[in-house]
């Protein structure tokens, strides 16, 4: 509980506490440091109450039913959930003081955060998978696990008795959890100040001059939407996460090109027709791709720069035009790559192996397009926080669920569509589908989304 509880809210903590946009808005006004640290730390509370809340009271629930526990346990219970997210807001506010301290001193921060987290993200997973095996050992090894978890993890120990009842251990590591968040408090409120308005270090930039090669300004507006998508790790991590998977994914399945030949060939023929496997392989793609909602926050992030492209002699068209444009090359590209690999792998041919890029290219096209239009309904320009409209704006919500929508019905239709027309012919025909609604849909942000683009403020 408490590991997830610090993996879904150390990396935006940073930017929440120290990082923010308004941060020198509000230092210029007459506002205590610890009035503006409770706020922003209030936030991380919350972040970190809700990764403990997804472990912790499932377990709970399914431990007191077991076990018949009383009401007073229960209620203990419910203290520590209280006491463990306070001392995970603790572990967020070390963790991202320790995140934005390591940053300030490397030269592109938004590479080396990419890197630390996908790095993080993958041990995570790693021992995830092989959480069983370590239950196993755990379990085989009870009696020296045990007495090594009294003599180092004496805290958790007090925690997991006062979870089963016993109301002393409970009241200890509450208390100790409130004395740990009381100083931290302390000590984030004094430095608070200096650590906004740390700069770091900066390097001298020295000129060399030399030809400049002339662009067009459609390709100078998709650099600038290239530029603001690789230059900060949240939205780099946000929209372009599944991409890396598709990489990793592709990577893999050449490396384990056999076990997918003899469990589509063993397992799956005995419960779906073979000519099912690409379609099932695209729809694979897509939710993946789904996962990638770059165009669908482009537009906010916007925010109090809006007046810059808007003073720029290009129509809003060919602006909103260069957003969609990113989001198909983020995703396209990495997906027609896998596309072709799971076709070589599962020999489908290049009928077949065609239709399946097309489809995942469409795919793209479509959910950018849906995400686009989703965003200029509702734009969110005030914000203060990236993290904000790339994380939890609506239109990034929807964008997901409407793109595990289109996945379950291309798995419906293709499943309906197969038999009759077979593999080659299906998969056309849903791509024919998805460029046709793409393209509807790329027409309205052509013209009513110009519009739109061009009135807001």
């Amino acid at each position: 509980s408490i590991a997830v509880g610090v993996i879904g809210s150390v990396f935006s903590t940073n930017q929440i506490l120290y990082k923010a946009k308004d941060n020198e808005l509000l230092l210029s006004m007459p506002i205590p440091p610890s009035k503006l640290l409770f706020v922003r730390i209030l936030t991380v509370f919350v972040m970190s109450l809700i990764g403990c809340v997804l472990v912790w009271v499932p377990v709970m629930i399914r431990y007191d039913a077991a076990v018949g526990a009383p009401f007073a346990t229960v209620m203990l219970q419910l203290l520590l959930l209280f006491a463990q997210t306070l001392l995970v807001t603790v572990l967020s506010c070390l963790l991202g003081w320790l995140v934005g301290l390591i940053s300030e001193r490397i030269a592109n921060k938004t590479a080396a955060t990419v890197v630390l987290t996908v790095a993080f993200l993958t041990a995570y997973y790693v021992a995830y998978f092989k959480l069983s095996d370590i239950i196993k050992s755990l379990i085989a090894n009870l009696g020296s696990v045990s007495d090594s978890f009294s003599r180092w993890g004496w805290p958790l120990k007090q925690m997991g008795l006062g979870a089963t009842g016993k109301a002393i251990p409970a009241i200890l590591f509450t208390l100790a959890c409130i004395a740990l968040f009381v100083i931290t408090y302390a000590v984030l409120s004094a430095t608070l100040v200096r650590i906004m308005t740390a700069t770091g270090k900066v390097k001298r930039s020295v000129y060399r001059g030399g030809s400049e090669r002339q662009a067009g300004h459609r390709s100078a507006l998709l650099g600038k939407e290239l530029g603001r998508f690789t230059g900060s790790a949240i939205y780099l991590l946000n929209g372009g996460m599944g991409a890396l998977i598709m990489i990793a994914m592709a990577v893999f399945a050449v490396i384990k090109a056999d076990v997918i030949r003899e469990f589509t060939g063993s397992v799956l023929a005995q419960a779906l027709p073979a000519g099912l496997f690409p379609i099932i392989a695209v729809c694979a793609i897509c939710l993946v791709c789904g996962m990638d909602c770059i165009s669908a926050s482009s537009v906010s992030l916007e925010g109090k720069t809006l007046w810059q492209i808007r003073s720029m002699p290009v129509e809003a068209s060919e602006a909103l035009a260069a957003k969609l444009k990113l989001h198909v090359l983020i995703n396209a590209i990495p997906g027609v790559i896998l596309a072709v690999v799971l076709g070589v792998i599962l020999k489908a041919g290049v009928l077949a192996t065609v239709p399946m890029a097309a489809a995942v290219c469409c795919f793209v096209w479509l959910t950018g397009a849906l995400g686009l239009v989703l965003n200029l309904k509702r734009p969110m320009l005030d914000w203060t926080n990236e993290a904000i409209p790339v994380k939890q704006g609506t239109p990034v919500l929807f964008s997901l669920l409407f793109g595990f929508l289109i996945c379950l019905i291309l798995f419906g239709l293709g499943a309906l569509l197969v038999s009759a027309l077979g593999r080659e012919l299906t998969l056309a025909v849903l791509a024919l589908l998805m460029a046709a609604a793409a393209l509807l849909l790329t027409r309205w942000i052509m013209r009513s989304g110009a519009r739109i683009f061009e009135e807001l403020d």
